[in-house]
């Protein structure tokens, strides 16, 4: 019930502009392991795993269920984005303008994500740009849903340490390395997150200058021109 009611409510977060996904990763850790712990574990009662009543078993496999939850509503919500708010956008001018769609770099973007299945090109941008604007983008520019979704798949590296680092924060009042290790999850996700974001910047500069030819094959939008 938790976990429905904490998957409504992140997929609500996801739809808010302002609201980075990382706020998400971080709240499915901190929510998930306290109350599923002990019905994963079965060796306490339910609702009282905190503190040191959480085994560690019990505790282990409720962060797993965390990143895995957390995991999916970004997938789920990449589809909301780009349908739900992209796809119903692309029809007006003055939004296709804003955006850009006749500028190279957009171009460059709708060659890199439109290519199939994987590549190191494809999934820095989407994993490494914000969540809102980029599958928003994809909506504008039409791109195929289910091939962006492959792209996203490698986005575990990141959801990962970020939903560890929220729930090992909890264990951080019992001692030991607990506060340590939360701390170096989130310096992972952002070291992750800072390279995609860079290499994103990189491959679109690359395919804005090296790829003329398929540039031209994208005729401008002429009612935004």
């Amino acid at each position: 019930g938790v976990c429905a009611i904490f998957f409504v409510i992140g997929e609500i977060m996801f739809l808010i502009p302002v609201v980075p996904g990382i706020a998400v990763y971080l709240g499915s850790g901190v929510l998930i392991p306290p109350t599923c712990a002990a019905s994963l574990d079965g060796g306490f009662e339910a609702g009282s795993g905190e503190g040191d009543e959480m085994s560690d078993r019990g505790f282990f496999l409720s962060v797993a269920l965390a990143a895995l939850l957390a995991y999916v509503m970004k997938i789920v919500a990449h589809v909301l984005q780009q349908k739900l708010f992209g796809e119903m956008m692309s029809g007006n001018v003055g939004i296709r303008a804003m955006v850009g769609v006749n500028s190279d770099a957009i171009k460059a973007i709708r060659i890199i994500l439109s290519k199939p299945g994987l590549s190191l090109a494809k999934v820095s941008i989407l994993c490494g740009g914000p969540d809102w604007p980029t599958s928003v983008l994809c909506g504008i520019l039409k791109l195929n849903c289910c091939s962006l979704c492959v792209g996203l798949t490698p986005m575990f590296l990141l959801v990962f340490p970020t939903t560890v680092a929220g729930a090992f924060q909890l264990r951080s009042g019992t001692g030991g390395a607990w506060a340590s290790i939360a701390t170096v999850m989130l310096v992972i996700c952002s070291l992750v997150q800072l390279g995609a974001g860079v290499l994103a910047a990189y491959f679109i500069e690359d395919a804005r200058k090296n790829s003329k030819e398929q540039l031209a094959r994208y005729e401008d939008d002429t009612q935004v021109a």
